[in-house]
């Protein structure tokens, strides 16, 4: 009897350990939050010389920079967003005092940070803004109105 419930314990630690290895390698393919410099600011997001969304979904841009306290609290509410819409959106962070040219596209930018741009690709680019921070209801809601999910 003894042996019997020492092998179910065995099995069940086997399942336990495959069901955490499935689940941990779910979340290394969902995309995460990038950090962008200037350079991968036009790989991955926006070609400004050559006017080209290089982005094929739409995405979220916050600029902040590091001394901003509304940048530090937004940041880890936007990794949230992207965790939950996974495939659906992309999400990039660029930081105003290292990325200046970048952040110079965006009039809105000066208005305030924490700045948050949502792009959509499939509209040539267009794109919308609000600065401030959003908790993640607000955002959400954002989300659904400029993106339509």
């Amino acid at each position: 009897m003894k042996s019997f419930f020492k092998s179910l314990l065995i099995k069940t630690i086997l399942v336990a350990a495959m069901g955490l290895t499935a689940s941990v390698a779910a979340m290394a393919q969902q995309p995460a939050m990038v950090t962008l410099t200037e350079q991968t600011f036009l790989t991955k997001c926006y070609n400004y010389n050559a006017d080209e969304v290089k982005c094929n979904k739409p995405f979220i841009i916050e600029f902040g920079a590091e001394w901003c306290t509304w940048c530090k609290k937004q940041k880890p509410v936007l990794q949230k967003i992207q965790a939950l819409y996974g495939s659906k959106i992309q999400t990039f962070y660029v930081d105003v005092d290292r990325c200046p040219q970048a952040a110079s596209l965006f009039d809105e930018i000066e208005s305030g940070i924490p700045c948050l741009v949502f792009v959509k690709p499939d509209k040539g680019g267009e794109y919308e803004s609000i600065n401030g921070y959003m908790d993640e209801q607000e955002l959400k809601q954002a989300i659904k109105e400029v993106f339509g999910f």
